[in-house]
């Protein structure tokens, strides 16, 4: 698929969609590195700090919408949301090794129940506009035409992280409720 210098809705349809299967490839490699003994605890560490506190959807959205925003920066944003992609993956599989779970399964779980989906596909327009606008600044393109498409990317992928949040603070509190009831025998 050649990118012509001003790519349709279709075009930046499928090019989100690409950098999605991208996002979720690098993920799924991260997860499956067995983590070191020393990253273990490392992990671990980060994990309880980030359990402690009480996440609600305004909670899990603002953070995910602040990854996606400094996804956006041109030239630096594809690095900047890699590597935290590269680092969550890190956590799944510190969360595999702590659970007995393979991590791969742990991120097949997120894409069935649909939110890991939703929300990779908003990190995907994120990625994929950044790369437009980086490519549209080098070849001295229409900045102003994809500052406007940018600022379409960013309310999209607005809405596709808070549908996320939702569905991932709703799954969460389900499981809590679910097990609590199945573990206390009522």
């Amino acid at each position: 698929m050649m990118l012509s210098l001003e790519p349709s809705f279709a075009e930046r349809l499928k090019l989100a969609a690409i950098a999605m299967v991208i996002l979720f490839a690098v993920l799924t490699v991260s997860a499956s590195i067995p983590p070191s003994f020393e990253e273990l605890g490392n992990l671990s560490k980060e994990a309880e700090t980030l359990f402690e506190k009480e996440w609600g959807v305004l909670d899990v959205w603002a953070n995910n919408e602040l990854i996606t925003l400094l996804t956006y920066i041109p030239f630096i944003g594809l690095g900047v949301g890699g590597f935290i992609v590269f680092h969550t993956g890190r956590l799944f599989a510190w969360l595999g090794a702590e659970i007995g779970i393979h991590p791969v399964l742990l991120i097949m779980f997120a894409i069935i129940t649909v939110y890991g989906l939703v929300e990779f596909m908003a990190y995907g327009f994120a990625f994929s506009q950044s790369m437009i606008l980086s490519y549209t600044i080098l070849t001295r393109g229409d900045v102003k035409t994809e500052l406007k498409w940018t600022l379409i990317s960013i309310g999209i992928a607005t809405i596709l992280l808070l549908v996320a949040a939702w569905i991932e603070v709703s799954l969460i509190e389900f499981s809590e409720e679910f097990l609590g009831t199945i573990l206390l025998g009522g």
